[in-house]
Formats: C-alpha cells, structure tokens, sequence
C-alpha cells in the first residue's frame, strides 16, 4: 500500500521509475482491471483542480471536459472519468476515497509551496526521459502562480463559514476520519477552487486592469498583488457555482478593486463605468482623486479582448443596484493648498463615465485609505468621506434605475 512518505517525499529517482511504470502500460481496454495510480499520477491529478472545475462534468458531457485533462489521461493510459474521480476523491466533492488521500489533499492544500516543488519535480523528471510539452503539457506554469495567488482575496473566515457544513456531511458519512483532518481537505480544496478562479479572470481580461490598462505582463516585474481577480456579485454573497464562475469576475489593480468592491464604481449593461455621485464630485474638487479616478485614468468602456468573455448581465446588475447613491458634503478644497480647486480639473476625450444622482444620506462614515493607483502615480489617495467602504452593504431590493 502506497503511504504518505511515498506522496510526500517523491525525488527525482523515483519519479523516473514511475514514469517508466506508466509509459509501459498497454492500451485501455473496457473491461480491464484499472491499475493502482502512482504517486507521480496522483500528485498530477491534484494540480489539475487548479485549472478544471471538476463540478462542471459528468457521465453527461464528458466530451466537453477542457484540456489539459484529456491529454493527461491519455498518458496514464486512463479514461476521462477515471481522471475525474480521482480528482473527487482529492477535493472532498466524493466520500470515499482512500484515508492516505484525504491526508495527503489535506497536507497539500494547506502547504502549495510542497505541492509546486513535487510538481516541479515530476513535470522535470518527464521532460529528462523525453516527454514532451505536448504529451504532458506544463498546465500549472509556476512562473505565474504568484500572480494568480496573490490574485485571490477571499478570507480565510468565509472560507471556513463555507466548509462548516460539508464538514458536518463528511463527519456523518466517514466518521473514522478525523474532524481536522476532513478541514484541512475542505479548506484546501475551497481555497484551489479560488485560485483557479482567478487565473480564470487574469487570462480572460489578458492580465490588464479592466478600469485603468495597468499591467506588467512583459515587464519582468513581479506581479503578485498587482492585479486582483474582483468577484462582480461578491463571494459572501454568492452561490458556490457563481463564486467560480470567472464571468462574475474582473481583473482590477488594488486602487481600483477597492472602490469597485465598496460600490463606488459600477459598469452598466453597455459596459461603460459608472461612478458614485460621492466619488463623481471628489474628483472635481481633489486633483489626487482625479489622478486615480478621472476620466483621463478610467477607461470609459471595458474592452473585451477577442476570445475573452463579458461579465454576465446578471452580475452587473446586481453590482450596479449597490452603487453608492449618497453624496456627501464635500468640501471643494485642494487637499495640499486649501483652496478651491474645482475649475483646475480639465477633462479630456469623450466623457463617458456617468454619474448617477442619489439621495443625501446622514450616514457618512470615513473610507479608509486605498493604495494609490499604481498607473505611474506615486501620490497616496485619500477618499475620505467620499462614500461607504468600512463594510459592504446588503443587497438593495430596490430596482436600479438610472438617473442624471
């Protein structure tokens, strides 16, 4: 029986005896006994939950599984199921996979750094023997893995919220399996959906700010948390399918990220931007604001690459109802000199960020400062008293209409 170790402690010599084991494995036949997966099988099929949705496919489709998973099982010399079961029995979606695969899922999601050196391990050893990229394709591509992680910013209290109760169903269908060791599965598994969610909405919006075009795709500059994969509809207020779906998703830089999460910035079914009328007025009295937030900075319109998807109509509504409709009283100063600065802001190119007129609200409390946008600004942006961002609001059952 393969143990822990066996997973854990994989080198490079023994990788090279199981690609040898698998590489001499006849062809599939129905009927045939399945043999055991390897560790180096294993290991592999833990990686691709980073990159299929596992969920998404049944007995019903399973033509329409995406590569790289196809490619992979033709390797192993297994079906497309098979493939997909043992991602099951590594995800916690399926109860009954064997004890030493709940722990070594458990580990794993909870330590990636061990996962991307095993997998580095086993990706180079199949290139040593003569596999190729496409007989097994680099699917993880670990140059990039900082930029997708750092990308996903859902907490470890909601991941926990989202588990409790799949680890009550798995308590009551494995009893042997100890409580810590079923939440570390949970956790780890939740976590990976989160990731492959954002390399989703990184690759769809081609690693760019969809507000502002930052990005440092070919600069040779690190990206982790640069760019952030922004839920539209958010995570907390989600459904498990639509907290992966990568069409609930936009990539933002951190400046903007945070005002598109407190509903200070919408985007409206035609795809153009919507600001706050709190943050619509701070931008004509603050030059810092405007620098973030102006029309000469914010893209008027999203543009959707070719071969890139639109958000879906229903996120977008429900983020826009949010939108922040109170202005408060905004004293129209230059935060540096004190005096009036509104007739010093020039607009540029065709205006077409709106505005939407709300009602004055007595609740005014302070936004916490953002990180400035990092679009070649180096000015610190203070947004205080432009609008709400302590905590999100609750859904607004009213329905959005536009205005002025």
């Amino acid at each position: 029986m393969t143990e822990l170790h066996d997973y854990l402690g994989l080198d490079r010599q023994s990788a090279v005896l199981q690609w040898s084991v698998i590489l001499n494995r006849g062809d599939l036949e129905v009927g045939r006994r399945q043999e055991s997966y390897t560790p180096v099988e294993t290991l592999l099929v833990f990686g691709l939950a980073f990159v299929v949705n596992r969920g998404s496919y049944g007995t019903a489709n399973l033509g329409k599984v995406p590569e790289p998973l196809p490619t992979i099982a033709r390797l192993f010399r297994r079906s497309v199921s098979s493939i997909l079961a043992k991602m099951g029995n590594l995800d916690g979606s399926r109860t009954n996979g064997a004890r030493n695969e709940i722990e070594l899922a458990g580990i794993l999601g909870g330590n990636l750094s061990s996962y991307f050196h095993l997998y580095d391990v086993i990706i180079d050893t199949a290139r040593s023997i003569g596999l190729d990229s496409q007989a097994l394709p680099d699917f993880l591509g670990l140059d990039s893995m900082q930029g997708v992680l750092g990308a996903d910013k859902v907490t470890e209290d909601e991941l926990a919220a989202h588990i409790e109760p799949l680890a009550v169903k798995w308590l009551r269908e494995r009893p042997e399996i100890e409580l810590i060791t079923t939440e570390k599965l949970l956790m780890g598994s939740a976590r990976i959906g989160q990731a492959r969610f954002a390399r989703a909405v990184l690759t769809n919006w081609n690693q760019r700010c969809a507000f502002c075009g930052l990005t440092l795709a070919g600069t040779g500059l690190p990206s982790g948390r640069m760019l952030i994969a922004s839920h539209i509809k958010p995570w907390r207020h989600s459904s498990n399918r639509e907290r992966l779906d990568h069409r609930n998703g936009l990539a933002l830089c951190p400046t903007h990220d945070a005002a598109f999460d407190t509903f200070l910035i919408s985007v409206q079914p035609d795809m153009t931007l919507r600001l706050a009328p709190a943050l619509e007025m701070a931008t004509r009295s603050d030059p810092i604001i405007a620098r973030n937030f102006g029309i000469g900075v914010l893209a008027g319109q999203l543009h959707i690459d070719s071969g890139a998807v639109a958000p879906r109509a229903s996120y977008l509504e429900w983020h826009l109802q949010q939108l922040v409709r109170e202005p408060p009283e905004i004293a129209d100063r230059s935060p540096q000199t004190g005096t009036d600065n509104a007739a010093s802001i020039t607009r540029h190119g065709s205006a077409q960020l709106s505005t939407q007129e709300g009602i004055k609200h007595e609740h005014q409390p302070q936004l916490a400062e953002s990180h400035p946008c990092p679009c070649g600004r180096s000015e610190r942006t203070s947004l205080s008293g432009v609008g709400r961002i302590s905590e999100k609001p609750e859904p607004d059952s009213r329905a959005y209409k536009s205005g002025g």
